[in-house]
């Protein structure tokens, strides 16, 4: 087990930390670096705690979390209390959901009277060996989907899509090729 009693696990895909712009200037130099004939999907900035769920044969068999993007720990124990998370998926094969562990305000207010903040309070809890029942009051948002449809999945809007029809709970999505657009939405 890793330092917090969680045994480490390799992560199927690398996942990085999330790019983000905090100016106008930081968007303006991603979008440029962008493909400008292609639409561009924008969503909501979560703020929690990044996890890896793996699905076998329509099963759900792991949730590890983002670690140092290599390897992560294995929280399947407590992801599976979590709200958004679908403990089966009509899909054969292997796949990998990437999704954010956010506490919404309502649960936070509810049900966790004096912790300090909410991104605080999503990591902490996910990763707790001991009073884990407290993660039913965590919510899983997913935004990225890994899996091999013979190239029927290919954009994020795509990938958001088929996570909805899975019963997921996804962030809302919109896509643009219009800068000015995609500034008016990041407001």
């Amino acid at each position: 087990p890793g330092d917090s009693g969680w045994n480490k696990v390799a992560l199927t895909l690398e996942m990085g930390s999330l790019d983000k712009s905090l100016n106008d200037a930081d968007f303006d130099k991603w979008w440029t670096t962008t493909p400008q004939n292609e639409d561009k999907a924008i969503t909501l900035k979560l703020d929690g705690m990044s996890i890896e769920l793996t699905y076998k044969e329509g099963v759900f068999v792991r949730a590890a979390t983002r670690g140092d993007g290599v390897t992560g720990e294995d929280i399947t124990r407590n992801v599976r209390l979590m709200k958004g998370v679908q403990l089966t998926i009509p899909f054969g094969g292997t796949v990998e959901v990437r999704g954010e562990v956010i506490v919404t305000k309502s649960d936070f207010k509810a049900h966790f009277a004096g912790e300090k903040n909410t991104r605080s309070t999503a990591c902490g809890t996910s990763k707790r060996q001991s009073n884990w029942e407290k993660c039913k009051y965590l919510t899983v948002v997913c935004y990225n989907l890994n899996l091999s449809l013979g190239g029927g999945i290919a954009t994020r809007k795509q990938q958001i899509d088929q996570l909805a029809d899975w019963g997921f709970l996804v962030s809302p999505i919109a896509t643009t090729r219009s800068l000015a657009a995609a500034k008016a939405m990041r407001q």
